[in-house]
């Protein structure tokens, strides 16, 4: 596996390949913004169906979004995710800039993964 990033817009680049990923795994990544690492960038994590199990009220993209499953990258924009739900995990990063005293613009960026259970704990109940 070789990442290759666009190196436009926002981006979530997995290091290694995300095929396979088992709950109690790791997975690293690096979140860019036009080729260019996004230092402490705040990655959401939401597992499948979450926002509608828990009754969630708030948006994804709102600034003040805190989740216990909030991930923040390093200073290089990387940093490691540690699924604690198999089924569909969804990374969310939002870039905010501040054009001027009024106007801000936002970037998003999303990646989808399937977590899967171990091979001991396939089929068990």
């Amino acid at each position: 596996y070789v990442a290759k990033p666009f190196n436009t817009g926002l981006e979530i680049i997995p290091l290694a390949s995300p095929n396979g990923l088992l709950l109690g795994g790791e997975l690293n990544f690096r979140v860019l913004e036009n080729g260019k690492p996004v230092p402490n960038a705040r990655i959401i994590v939401v597992t499948d169906n979450e926002h509608f199990i828990k009754h969630r009220i708030e948006d994804l993209y709102d600034l003040d979004n805190v989740r216990a499953s909030n991930i923040h990258a390093n200073e290089q924009g990387e940093f490691s995710f540690h699924p604690q739900k198999a089924g569909l995990n969804f990374l969310f990063v939002t870039v905010h800039h501040q054009l001027n005293e009024q106007l801000w613009e936002s970037q998003n960026a999303s990646l989808t993964l399937e977590v899967n259970l171990p091979p001991d704990t396939q089929g068990k109940p």
